[in-house]
């Protein structure tokens, strides 16, 4: 094939997976709204509720203008089909108004305080639970009658079911009760992430334990189905013919089976990634880590629908965008991966 014809194709692919990303995401934004739409609260009346609640005496005709006030303000006048397309439209420039909690501080501005501390705690987690859980996974499915590797086959089958909330409260209720070790509540000061070292320790005094209950978990998750592959490939005729060569069996797990057993892992890693930022959620309104999800539990349970909508569209592109990064560079990887389609 020409250097032409291999140029096309891979044009082809991106666009081709460009637009299966944009579909997602316009999915998933659709989804996020109608919910919003759908949910039997009222913010409107939730505002005027807690302004009531502060002493203001309104009349009725007062509290009426006043509603209509902030319907229009918040665009919630008009049918809902000129909403979700003016929601849409939006989103690609990332402006979702202002939130009706903080108002009339944008959702933008609030987001930028906390999504730093989202992504670095995420990365963090990613890179750590990914290389250790396909690492301890190998090597106990491959060398499985020593006893440290039983030990860890049966330490993450008990902890892999386990929710993210409940694991989280586990650990916050021993280190941070118990033990006072954790002291890292909230993020008073530092809300605007930066590389210098007071932000540094303010990010790792905040982040170790939220980090640790997801990297245990996410650890599980990888160790096991990392077994599992090691179980099924290390008895291929490939392995048995290396071991028959008289190849140690650290060279046959490090030429051979860790080279079979990533490839798959590398697509886990993109399927996952949705889950990896549910699992944030739970844990970060738990340790009332300033990330987004305490934000968005913060959103749900004031039913900021502006800030709610803002968050989930960030993290629905942000989700995306990284599963089409993977995807770009999968045949970089795994040569037997072409940018191509079938007949060409």
């Amino acid at each position: 094939m020409s250097l032409k014809a291999n140029v096309l194709n891979i044009v082809k692919w991106i666009v081709i997976r460009g637009i299966v990303s944009l579909a997602v995401i316009i999915v998933g934004l659709s989804i996020v709204f109608i919910s919003t739409r759908l949910s039997p609260r009222n913010p409107v009346g939730e505002i005027i509720g807690r302004l009531t609640s502060l002493g203001a005496s309104l009349r009725p005709e007062e509290v009426e203008a006043m509603r209509k006030t902030i319907l229009e303000l918040f665009g919630l006048d008009k049918d809902l089909w000129t909403q979700y397309v003016s929601f849409l439209k939006n989103s690609l420039i990332l402006n979702f108004g202002p939130s009706y909690i903080y108002f009339p501080v944008s959702v933008s501005n609030i987001i930028s305080g906390s999504i730093w501390w989202t992504i670095f705690l995420l990365v963090l987690v990613i890179i750590i639970s990914w290389i250790l859980g396909i690492s301890l996974g190998a090597l106990s499915s491959y060398f499985e009658e020593k006893h440290a590797s039983k030990i860890l086959n049966l330490m993450f089958t008990i902890l892999y079911p386990l929710p993210y909330a409940v694991f989280a409260l586990l650990l916050f209720l021993v280190f941070g009760v118990l033990m006072n070790l954790y002291t890292g509540l909230g993020g008073a000061g530092f809300t605007k992430p930066s590389l210098n070292i007071e932000f540094i320790i303010a990010f790792l005094s905040r982040a170790w334990l939220p980090a640790l209950s997801l990297i245990v978990l996410w650890i599980a998750g990888w160790f096991l189905s990392t077994y599992l592959l090691t179980a099924s490939i290390k008895h291929e005729d490939y392995i048995t013919y290396a071991r028959i060569r008289g190849l140690p069996k650290k060279g046959v797990l490090s030429r051979y089976l860790l080279r079979n057993i990533m490839l798959p892992q590398i697509t886990g890693l993109a399927l996952s990634l949705g889950n990896i930022f549910s699992g944030a959620v739970a844990t970060e309104y738990i340790f009332s880590y300033p990330g987004l999800g305490y934000l968005i539990m913060l959103a749900l349970m004031r039913a900021d629908y502006n800030l709610l909508l803002g968050i989930s569209a960030y993290s629905i592109i942000g989700v995306a965008f990284a599963a089409f990064v993977l995807d770009l560079i999968y045949p970089f990887i795994d040569p037997r991966i072409k940018y191509g389609f079938k007949g060409e």
